[in-house]
């Protein structure tokens, strides 16, 4: 029987920290700081469990800062994030293919 093991979003043994900020500060700017960061520390978490053999790992609801409130209602955000996502999915299909 082959067991799977992983954790949720974030991993102390390589301190993932997910960057977010009030909404009385957004701006664009702001937002697109956010997404790059945590994108940059989804994909260190997942080569760190490629690394240790860890075959489930669920994304954070925290990529993208107040991604469900109405002042992102005409933001494409998503265009900003599919070349990162692509080049992360690419890299979470080593998982799927090496172990």
């Amino acid at each position: 029987m082959i067991r799977y093991v992983g954790f949720a979003c974030m991993s102390k043994k390589c301190n993932t920290k997910y960057q977010t900020f009030r909404l009385a500060s957004f701006s664009e700017y702001r937002l697109r700081q956010a997404i790059v960061h945590n994108l940059n520390e989804n994909e260190r978490t997942i080569q760190h469990c490629i690394s240790e053999g860890i075959k489930l790992f669920r994304l954070s609801s925290d990529l993208v800062p107040f991604a469900t409130h109405e002042i992102m209602r005409d933001i494409d955000y998503m265009s900003w994030m599919k070349s990162d996502l692509q080049r992360i999915g690419d890299i979470a299909k080593i998982i799927i293919w090496y172990y």
